[in-house]
């Protein structure tokens, strides 16, 4: 069939097939935790904003106490 590939050659191709899954792993992963993260504070803002919004409401539409 032909050569077996040397002890040395079989581990670099074993390097290079793991760093090229971490490298995969890293272009998909990141870019995700980072739309999450973009995601997620986008809400929170939403959320926090719609909360003082209703509060604002509900405080001005209390009559005045006049004295």
């Amino acid at each position: 069939m032909g050569e077996d590939p040397s002890i040395g050659m079989a581990l670099f191709n074993m390097l290079l097939v793991g760093a090229e899954g971490t490298v995969r792993g890293a272009a998909v992963l990141l870019p995700v935790i980072g739309l999450v993260a973009c995601l997620t504070t986008w809400w929170r803002r939403r959320k926090t904003a719609a909360a003082r919004s209703t509060a604002d409401v509900r405080t001005s539409a209390r009559p005045e106490r006049q004295r």
